[in-house]
């Protein structure tokens, strides 16, 4: 397609169609930055490059569901990056570039298809691939590869078309390496490289951290995002369950598979609870009322039966002790870090004797926050009918419940 040719379709596109297309080019950006920065010069341009992450992060959210709070949430981090990042020594064309686009992209602008058009043959960066539809990286505009019609599904669509950028495999080492990043960034990254994004309720529940604690730093953040991420996995997917048939009535319903050593998981429980009490007749900042408390109890007197949901409030509710503790909101005091020692041993010591919960924990990592495609959620439709059908008990009621709101999740309802 001529150049001039795509020019014309911008400026006739509709703002939905455009906005999913300029946050591609948004990454595509972050990946050519790559290499680029010195790690040198106090780390500084490395923060740069995060900082554009999460704005990047919070545009692309924004653009997906376009409520106020969303918008507001990219207008903090435009400024916060706008200020942390004003004047550096490199990069400043790319850097740039990318506040133009997301300027542009304002929900209030009507004028965003003569804007794009005109910040595409215009600014300095663009200069050297716009002009040449031969050039690869003009073909990664989308130019010749894809419709501008798409609309959100163009997410779906992998960021380079089936080829290899060459910042691509950098950047994702680069965020896997660090460990403050706790690996959500890269698969956030690879979510749109490979045109599976990650799950978008995770994806808006982080954009939503309270700016105060964005200004915390990335360690802080890390620790925030993976107690989301614990409570996502949580709530969202089913434990290691069996179905068994009853004779009498013909139908499914659920059993869970039982520990493997109850005395140990006993012994663990009880330990927790000891440490539980310990950390609440102290002056270690828990109460009665405090999730963590909440979680472990219902946890002792609810599911003691079963070993896969102990482990996952284990994680939750450690997560979350560490996370307070590193912040200062809670004191790292003898009975917290007991605690949340007990917490760690007893996760561990479930997932070694118990390899298909420890295979379930690293499948949830691996998988559990993608979105599903549209042709699982037809089929999860398309199925409930079937299995509400012949299901009695528990069973018949997550499919009744569950169903709905896995395909709800998927297409994102707006609030």
């Amino acid at each position: 397609m001529p150049l001039s040719q795509y020019n014309l379709n911008i400026k006739s596109a509709s703002s939905e169609d455009l906005r999913p297309i300029i946050c591609r080019e948004l990454l595509r950006v972050v990946t050519e930055l790559d290499g680029k920065y010195d790690r040198g010069v106090s780390g500084w341009d490395y923060g740069q490059q995060y900082d554009l992450l999460i704005l990047i992060h919070a545009v692309i959210v924004a653009t997906k569901y376009g409520t106020d709070e969303l918008n507001l949430s990219v207008n903090i981090a435009n400024k916060r990056f706008l200020r942390n990042h004003l004047h550096g020594p490199n990069n400043n064309t790319h850097y740039d570039y990318c506040i133009k686009l997301i300027e542009k992209l304002a929900p209030q602008n009507k004028t965003l298809g003569e804007d794009y058009v005109y910040i595409l043959n215009e600014s300095e960066y663009n200069q050297s691939r716009v002009h040449n539809t031969d050039n690869k990286i003009a073909k990664e505009l989308d130019i010749i590869d894809l419709p501008l019609s798409l609309g959100l599904s163009v997410f779906e669509t992998s960021l380079y078309h089936g080829q290899t950028a060459d910042g691509a495999n950098e950047i994702l080492q680069n965020l896997r390496h660090e460990i403050w990043t706790k690996n959500y960034w890269a698969d956030w990254y690879q979510g749109f490289l490979d045109g599976t994004p990650m799950n978008w309720e995770l994806q808006k529940q982080i954009t939503l951290i309270p700016d105060a604690d964005w200004e915390k730093g990335a360690v802080h953040i890390a620790e925030i995002i993976e107690e989301i991420q614990a409570r996502f996995i949580t709530d969202k997917i089913p434990l290691n369950e069996t179905m068994e048939i009853n004779p009498q009535t013909g139908k499914f319903f659920i059993t869970y598979q039982p520990a493997r050593k109850p005395d140990l998981l006993a012994t663990t429980l009880e330990k927790v609870s000891d440490n539980l009490d310990d950390a609440l007749n102290g002056r270690n900042g828990l109460t009665d009322n405090s999730r963590e408390t909440r979680v472990l109890r219902r946890c002792i007197e609810k599911y003691a039966h079963n070993p896969e949901r102990i482990e996952m409030d284990f994680v939750d509710v450690h997560a979350g002790l560490m996370r307070q503790m590193n912040s200062g909101e809670l004191p790292e005091s003898e009975e917290n870090l007991s605690l949340a020692t007990t917490l760690k041993n007893g996760a561990l010591d479930i997932r070694a004797n118990h390899p298909d919960i420890a295979k379930n924990r690293e499948t949830r990592a691996k998988h559990a926050l993608r979105e599903l495609t549209p042709e699982q959620r037809q089929q999860l439709a398309d199925a409930q009918p079937i299995l509400t059908a012949i299901t009695e008990g528990e069973a018949h009621d997550d499919f009744i419940n569950d169903i709905p709101s896995l395909i709800n999740d998927a297409v994102g309802i707006p609030d």
